[in-house]
């Protein structure tokens, strides 16, 4: 499933390959950089209030620690969608052939894409958090039953050794189920950010248009990351990250773009047009 797809992004990558390695891991390495700081803040500033500064007779010199803390937080979080939205427009012009540098966005246009983008981001990970716990709180359940039952009577070995094997597996299960969920809501963002559209309406039209779509999806991005794994030998990585990457953008085009009938027919989609391919 999906071979002309993957096709389409060794095609793409003909004379691309290194500076689509180079973006990629530039928006990596940025992102990661913006995430580690606003949980580095997030954290010092609950140090802070576990230490109970606020009773301290230096509360003012808090107060200033603490709006330093919120600020650097605040620019972190937008920084991080703003590159979201730089990686979603960079790959989506050299899918179409153009440059990176051609048709910006104004300021104004940019700021909106970015905010819509947070937003977004914000309420998805919202919505699958919660089909997280919805999916693996009977493994937890049990789990809680089993520690409670310990602590008032204790459990038999074969008992305990059982019920904890039920609980884990349900764990992995409710997981697995969590994974092809999720993947509902995997256009949301680009919807919000590129189309303008507004986060319920992109959440909305996100998991209409991956309905019936989701388990491919999954079964696709996991085949993506077993990819990933020879990247540890550092070498392979200039290959495989931007396959994986631009694999991964082409399957998100693909359902933006793809009408209703073309979603039902995932292998028939004309994936080579020359309308939507480079000039190599």
């Amino acid at each position: 499933m999906f071979a002309k797809l993957k096709v389409r992004a060794r095609l793409i990558l003909v004379g691309r390959r290194a500076q689509t390695f180079f973006y990629t891991s530039l928006f990596f390495l940025l992102r990661t950089f913006c995430f580690a700081a606003a949980a580095a803040c997030v954290g010092i500033f609950i140090l802070l209030v576990s230490q109970n500064m606020l009773h301290d007779r230096s509360g003012g010199y808090f107060l200033f620690v603490c709006a330093c803390l919120v600020m650097i937080f605040l620019i972190c979080v937008y920084f991080f969608a703003l590159l979201t939205l730089k990686r979603s427009l960079y790959f989506e012009k050299i899918i179409a052939g153009s440059r990176f540098s051609e048709e910006k966005m104004s300021f104004g246009q940019e700021v909106r894409a970015t905010l819509q983008t947070l937003l977004a981001s914000l309420a998805v990970y919202g919505i699958k958090l919660l089909w997280l716990l919805f999916f693996c709180s009977p493994g937890l359940a049990l789990l809680l039953l089993v520690s409670i039952s310990l602590q008032r009577g204790g459990l038999a070995a074969n008992v305990f050794y059982a019920l904890c094997a039920g609980s884990a597996c349900l764990i992995l299960f409710g997981i697995l189920f969590y994974f092809c969920t999720a993947q509902r809501y995997l256009l949301a963002v680009r919807i919000a950010g590129l189309k303008g559209r507004g986060v319920i309406a992109a959440i909305k039209e996100s998991a209409r248009l991956m309905d019936g779509s989701s388990c491919a999806v999954a079964m696709f991005k996991l085949g993506l990351a077993a990819w990933l794994v020879p990247c540890l030998w550092i070498v392979p990585a200039f290959y495989i990250v931007p396959y994986s990457r631009l694999s991964f953008e082409l399957l998100c085009e693909k359902y933006m773009t793809a009408p209703n009938a073309a979603l039902k027919e995932r292998e028939d989609v004309n994936l080579f047009s020359t309308k939507r391919l480079p000039q190599i």
